[in-house]
């Protein structure tokens, strides 16, 4: 077993790998985004104005955009997935609040300076390799409006890579299954954000799930499994009706919800 070796991913691989997930019907199913992004937007809508140029870094096949486009804000993409780049421009090409996606070749992004109002970065900044991560910041830095821009990423909260490695019995490489090559925690992803000159507003963990928007039907269910989402449900109905930061109360209920021991962490900070 001594030939066993984890994978250098490449580019290349990388790109493969992601073409085929987004043009595989079940493993569609996987993408965080599908799940959450509609918690996410909620959640975000208390932290920055959506408004102005906002892009979707690492779209994907568009789970994330399709939620912004549902709420009538305006958005863009970019991914380093050819295939997913062309699914998603093909789903809203008759969206006039869709602006499209455009391929990632390199690490620096089709985009002019300080343009940007809001990049939003949802489970992608751990799958950026090393050799592209440090150009990454440094572009999301480029862009980005002085003083009012906000850079938002999400990320699994210090997880565990060893628990999610598949071998293969091919080449005899271990991999993450979900091409993760990074995790980080609260202080980590502080630190590398900073260190490339962006400053952090806050950054913390939570569970999404905890922001999911009012509906009626949240109050059929009062089983023990549920009663975190059904608090969370009433606390997010306070939380609209008192606006985010504008009361006391509000930023109380807001910081209940965060934990440094929930599930993902997010950031968000501008320059």
């Amino acid at each position: 077993m001594n030939r066993i070796k984890k994978l250098n991913w490449s580019s290349s691989q990388v790109a493969d790998f992601w073409d085929y997930i987004s043009s595989s019907e079940v493993r569609k199913e996987d993408y965080f985004t599908k799940y959450y992004g509609e918690y996410i937007v909620n959640f975000l809508h208390y932290l920055a104005p959506l408004n102005g140029k906002i892009l979707d870094y690492g779209c994907g096949i568009g789970f994330m955009s399709e939620e912004l486009l549902k709420k009538e804000i305006s958005c863009q993409g970019c991914d380093f997935s050819e295939s997913s780049v062309n699914c998603v421009n093909e789903k809203f090409t008759n969206n006039p609040l869709w602006h499209g996606a455009k391929l990632i070749n390199s690490s620096t992004l089709p985009y002019e300076d300080n343009s940007i109002d809001l990049i939003i970065c949802i489970e992608t900044i751990e799958h950026i390799l090393d050799e592209f991560l440090e150009p990454t910041l440094q572009e999301f830095y480029r862009v980005l409006k002085p003083n009012t821009g906000k850079l938002f990423v999400t990320t699994p909260n210090n997880e565990d890579l060893e628990k999610s490695m598949i071998f293969c019995p091919n080449c005899h490489s271990l991999f993450h299954n979900y091409q993760h090559v990074r995790s980080l925690n609260i202080s980590s992803l502080s630190e590398l954000l900073e260190s490339h000159r962006l400053q952090t507003d806050l950054c913390n963990a939570t569970n999404f799930a905890l922001f999911k928007p009012r509906r009626q039907t949240a109050f059929l269910d009062w089983s023990l499994r549920k009663i975190d989402v059904i608090i969370g449900f009433f606390i997010v109905n306070t939380l609209e009706r008192l606006k985010l930061y504008q009361h006391p109360l509000s930023r109380y209920l807001f910081n209940k919800r965060l934990d440094n021991t929930r599930p993902h962490l997010f950031w968000i900070g501008g320059k």
